[in-house]
């Protein structure tokens, strides 16, 4: 009898032990994955994002001033632009408000007075016959006179506006004779095609982007102008092309220039220009005072 007593009062207390227990876990509970998704998880860190490009604050949108052909500066105001080139090292007209792009067209206009303006470009497609018609070889050695003189004025000096290969030979040369890439402050580049307008803008926005990596690769530090590029309407919609490069000629912080402000079809065609089918050749912002389509277009209305 007391051999019970003692069973069942050592029965009982292993239950009230038991009680005290850690209570009993579930097949669940320690499953490797509940474990894990019991866990605190730790908040990564943040990837961090490169700062978007902002384009310099400059005017951007200009047009080519036929001087030539003369222009006023109430054409230019009519046409929207807010800055103008006419080739030449001072302009023929200075049309207050609007920004000027100095040119030192020929060999040796950089003895010639320039300005007002805050960047000069070279030489004017020396590879043509009809233009500059220079070789690599004759401008390399007169390039650093005209750096010089860029620098004692205080303004940027560009590049010729001259295609990739006549450009590549001259800096090889440079580099050859005097030890490091010429100095320049932008690559100049034209750009004419003659197709649809969206093949056509994407053309010369790779010409743009071409121009820039050959700025980089040559001592540069990126910045193009495009110093003349246009369409004419026989080759397609010239209003949506020039409306379209603008826009991406914004995003990427390039200066561009139409060709041209006015009387296009006179200086192509000469004094019988409207006895051709001068239409074709119509790429004017303004005409008679008044923008023309593919004026509209360029100013964005």
């Amino acid at each position: 009898m007391h051999r019970y007593v003692m069973l069942i009062s050592l029965l009982l207390l292993c239950g009230c032990s038991a009680a005290h227990a850690q209570p009993f876990l579930s097949p669940q509970s320690y499953h490797p994955l509940y474990i894990v998704s019991e866990r605190p998880t730790a908040t990564p860190e943040p990837t961090p994002t490169a700062e978007p490009y902002e384009p310099p604050v400059v005017p951007m949108r200009g047009a080519g001033c036929i001087h030539q052909m003369d222009y006023t500066c109430d054409e230019l105001y009519t046409s929207g632009v807010e800055t103008y080139h006419d080739w030449r090292p001072t302009p023929l007209h200075q049309c207050e408000g609007v920004d000027y792009l100095c040119q030192w067209w020929g060999i040796n206009s950089h003895n010639a007075e320039t300005g007002p303006c805050e960047m000069v470009v070279w030489l004017n497609e020396p590879e043509i016959p009809a233009q500059s018609n220079k070789t690599p070889l004759q401008a390399f050695p007169i390039w650093p006179d005209a750096r010089a003189r860029a620098d004692e004025l205080g303004i940027g000096l560009a590049t010729a506006c001259a295609a990739l290969p006549w450009l590549t030979e001259w800096a090889d040369l440079h580099r050859a004779e005097y030890g490091d890439w010429p100095r320049f402050d932008a690559v100049c580049v034209h750009s004419y095609p003659c197709t649809y307008w969206e093949v056509a803008t994407n053309q010369t926005v790779a010409a743009v982007l071409a121009a820039r990596q050959w700025g980089l690769d040559h001592g540069g530090d990126g910045r193009v102008v495009l110093h003349e590029f246009g369409m004419y309407p026989a080759c397609g919609d010239s209003g949506a092309y020039a409306f379209a490069v603008s826009q991406d000629m914004a995003a990427l912080g390039v200066a561009h220039y139409w060709w041209a402000l006015t009387r296009v079809p006179q200086y192509v065609l000469g004094p019988y220009w409207e006895y051709y089918p001068w239409q074709a050749y119509h790429s004017d912002l303004v005409t008679d005072g008044q923008l023309t389509a593919i004026g509209q277009a360029y100013r964005g209305w």
